[in-house]
């Protein structure tokens, strides 16, 4: 009888084994460069064309932010110097060519001024809603709420201010109040 050899039993070949991982050390991400918030740039007016308006730019809106903190600090002193009842101070913020209301003159109008300032005991004038455009680098028009408090009358209104610049200040030109 012949005897039938079975071939010899390989063994299967090995599961490579897995790869060696080595832990890297996890550095944490430098934080992320504080990037300052820009302000809100104010929409072009409707009549302007698009094409002529440049686009506002870090370099340009820190000019403009400036000269509206002016401004903005001008109408502030020329409450405060009303409420503390400084007339020649208060007038001092109107320019040469302010236009006084009803075609009035200037010597009318500040004498009338005068007289409605001072009569009062006290005067607390207080401004909200505080809004500033600009026409030009040397034109400004400010629209605010004005509340008047004074011991004889109490009241608030809207107000628009037109300041021009000029001999490195701030003064108003035109003054008109809406109901």
């Amino acid at each position: 009888l012949a005897s039938v050899q079975s071939p010899p039993v390989r063994p299967a070949p090995a599961a490579p084994a897995p790869p060696t991982i080595i832990a890297a050390k996890k550095t944490p991400l430098p934080p992320a460069p504080h990037t300052p918030r820009r302000p809100a740039v104010e929409k072009p007016a409707a009549h302007t064309p698009a094409k002529k308006v440049a686009a506002k730019t870090p370099e340009k809106i820190a000019p403009e932010l400036a000269r509206a903190e002016a401004v903005v600090g001008t109408v502030k002193a020329w409450a405060r110097a009303w409420s503390e009842q400084k007339v020649d101070t208060y007038l001092a913020f109107y320019g040469e060519h302010f236009t006084p209301p009803h075609g009035q003159s200037r010597s009318h109008w500040e004498k009338i001024r005068r007289r409605r300032i001072m009569a009062p005991k006290s005067i607390r004038i207080k401004l909200t809603a505080i809004n500033v455009t600009f026409r030009d680098d040397a034109h400004a028009v400010v629209t605010f709420r004005q509340h008047y408090h004074a011991n004889t009358f109490t009241g608030a209104t809207a107000k628009t201010l037109t300041l021009t610049r000029q001999g490195g200040q701030w003064l108003i030109e035109n003054e008109r109040v809406r109901r």
